[in-house]
């Protein structure tokens, strides 16, 4: 019995610490796509999670699905949301509210990221979210999860330089 819950442990603790992976999926196209699961980026009184889907030719735009959550407050107004990368911005667009829950105080937002622009992002060491709700510009810092997974993604898929244009 003591060798058995002596193996257990280690494997209750691994899948304890294990940190969102990124999903490579063979469309039919030819194309393959990586989906980058939620991670939170946080701000004052704001967490967002984003997600990215990202294909691997860099004409097609990446697709950025954003949760916001402010605390005590409804956010209705979102103006305008920025990546920037190593003093670069890069402008989210064609920005779509998909739903807006009042008893969380969560809006789903669904955006634009052109290709290029995602991969020299995620190459990117120095990163923030910049946002603008209901007049007040806010600055989201990314989470471990982001930063795991940006490592993954630079790490373990394809050279982003032979991408770029």
């Amino acid at each position: 019995m003591k060798k058995k819950s002596l193996f257990l442990v280690p494997c209750f603790i691994l899948a304890c610490g294990t940190q969102p992976q990124i999903k490579q999926y063979n469309l039919s196209s030819g194309v393959d796509m990586y989906f980058l699961p939620a991670s939170t980026w946080t701000a004052n009184d704001l967490k967002i999670d984003i997600d990215f889907n990202f294909k691997d030719d860099p004409d097609i735009e990446t697709i950025c699905n954003i949760d916001i959550r402010q605390k005590k407050k409804l956010p209705r107004g979102v103006s305008l949301i920025i990546l920037t990368a190593d003093s670069t911005d890069y402008i989210l667009r064609d920005m779509k509210t998909l739903s807006v829950d009042s008893r969380t105080n969560t809006a789903r937002i669904t955006s634009k990221l052109k290709g290029d622009d995602f991969l020299k992002m995620i190459k990117s060491e120095n990163i923030y979210l910049k946002i603008i709700i209901d007049g007040l510009k806010y600055k989201c810092i990314p989470g471990r999860e982001f930063l795991t997974l940006r490592d993954e993604f630079q790490n373990n898929y394809f050279a982003i330089e032979s991408l770029l244009k």
